[in-house]
């Protein structure tokens, strides 16, 4: 009959495919879990820095040398609906060199209007 259990897995790394199966006791396995590919812990901007530890520019250089699918999530303190965290570029983003998704979503509070907003050096202005 249907039985349950519980069993501490050790995930791969990313990149690696997860799946489960059952085996009975003659050897005869059935897989009943989809395989999924093992996601990275998140490269997280916690600043809105223009470089530096927990900037976007960080986070971004990071995935570029991380082998395997990438994501950045956002956690800037202070930064809400009506009050975005705004990112001044000081010079160009490097070039996204490998699959990498930016959640702007992830930051706490958004709501479907944006608490994170990145202006590039052509549209900061700076003051001498």
């Amino acid at each position: 009959g249907p039985s349950t259990a519980q069993h501490p897995i050790k995930a791969g790394a990313p990149g690696e495919f997860l799946t489960a199966t059952a085996t009975d006791a003659l050897g005869n396995t059935s897989e009943f879990s989809a395989c999924t590919e093992v996601d990275p812990a998140p490269l997280l901007v916690t600043n809105t820095n223009d470089s530096g530890p927990g900037s976007l520019r960080a986070a971004v250089e990071a995935s570029n040398t991380t082998p395997g699918r990438q994501r950045i999530d956002f956690n800037i303190p202070g930064a809400g609906p009506g009050s975005p965290a705004v990112i001044n570029l000081l010079s160009n983003m490097p070039v996204v060199q490998q699959p990498v998704t930016i959640d702007g979503a992830s930051q706490p509070g958004y709501d479907g209007l944006p608490v994170v907003e990145v202006r590039s050096p052509s549209t900061t202005t700076h003051e001498k």
